[in-house]
């Protein structure tokens, strides 16, 4: 009989899983970040942790209307070897051969995973609600925010003792109603975004304050007021603190919370 897999984390620990989760279907992983991926996925081995994947899959071909994009080389790769490893495994706890139509049905589920990166973010949206207000740019997005939205709050950033945060200024509008957010920051550094790359932490009441919720990456390229867009990764019940830390390029799933450049709390 075939095993029945998990799609709702137990814990904290499973719960940083699906961030990743999320992370990778969305725009892919660093190969350190694809090894912490491994690494947890082999220590639940009754979640689904494709889920997300073929979730967005399935959206993307209902709307594609037969249209076939090639697939990236990189990503082919990356299935060709996990399905390869599936392949093994199913081998020495199976006998009997899959039929060539399921073979096939699952080929195509799992190539068609990489077009999740085009609706993961309206799957999730859908599961965590309504999306923030129409906006074409930042500046319009704040001000939607700060006209439209009753529930919307605006908050000052504060400086820190970090080198990098010590000039910071401006503020963040947010709202739980919505999520959607968008910062207002001057005086931070500009940043290579090779090398390192600015990350915002959402602190949510109804999660531990070790797993802030991941407001996305940002670059800061020039000098004088930038604004910059929230990003969640998860719905936010009540943020309570919002803080920008320093991290290498590409963010990082869980902060060492070293370089604090930016604070506002509710």
């Amino acid at each position: 009989m075939k095993r029945r897999l998990r799609h709702i984390p137990r814990d904290e620990r499973e719960s940083e899983l699906f961030e990743l989760m999320y992370e990778r279907a969305m725009h892919g992983l660093a190969p350190e970040a694809e090894r912490e991926f491994e690494r947890r996925a082999a220590a639940s081995p009754d979640l689904d942790v494709d889920c997300y994947e073929r979730a967005a899959a399935a959206l993307w071909l209902e709307g594609s209307a037969g249209r076939v994009q090639a697939m990236p080389s990189e990503l082919k790769a990356r299935i060709a070897t996990r399905a390869g490893a599936a392949n093994v495994s199913a081998a020495k706890t199976s006998k009997a051969a899959t039929p060539p139509a399921e073979r096939a049905r699952m080929a195509w589920t799992a190539w068609s995973g990489w077009a999740a990166a085009a609706c993961l973010l309206a799957l999730l949206m859908a599961r965590g609600g309504a999306p923030g207000p129409e906006a074409t740019s930042p500046a319009e997005l704040r001000a939607a925010l700060v006209a439209g939205d009753p529930q919307a709050t605006t908050l000052a950033w504060s400086a820190t003792d970090d080198p990098a945060g010590r000039a910071v200024s401006g503020d963040i509008v947010w709202s739980d109603a919505t999520q959607a957010g968008c910062m207002r920051l001057r005086g931070l550094p500009r940043n290579e975004p090779t090398a390192s790359q600015y990350q915002l932490w959402i602190f949510d009441a109804s999660r531990p304050e070790a797993t802030p919720v991941d407001g996305g990456v940002f670059d800061i390229v020039v000098d004088g007021e930038v604004l910059v867009p929230v990003k969640p990764k998860l719905k936010v019940d009540k943020a309570t603190l919002f803080a920008v830390t320093a991290e290498p390029a590409g963010g990082v799933v869980v902060s060492s919370r070293e370089h604090i450049v930016a604070l506002a709390k509710r």
